[in-house]
């Protein structure tokens, strides 16, 4: 695994406040789930975390908006997955896998 605090310079990104991210337990249950499962439908996610639709959409637009969450949309279906196409959703990601690593029993 590569090394989560490595950065490189030249490819410096302006993440949000990590308040933004870290501000709730529904949103780190979400990104828990999200960085266990790949990707989640909103009903399925909702049940894991044990959040309501309403707390849930909440939390889920906020981090689609932060760009480290996207939505992809098959008809009704709303499936939910961390983005590997950003700076902050990969490192987050990274960051979640080596905690369940080191610390989850």
């Amino acid at each position: 695994m590569k090394n989560f605090f490595t950065h490189n310079f030249n490819t410096f990104v302006k993440l949000p406040p990590l308040e933004h991210i870290f501000n709730s337990q529904g949103k780190i249950k979400i990104l828990v789930e999200l960085t266990k499962n790949e990707d989640l439908t909103i009903t399925s996610l909702g049940k894991k975390v044990k959040l309501n639709h309403s707390n849930l959409k909440g939390h889920l637009n906020k981090l689609c908006d932060l760009n480290i969450v996207i939505e992809k949309r098959y008809g009704r279906i709303r499936i939910f997955q961390i983005n590997n196409n950003s700076e902050g959703g990969r490192r987050i990601k990274e960051f979640i896998q080596f905690w369940i690593e080191t610390y989850d029993e």
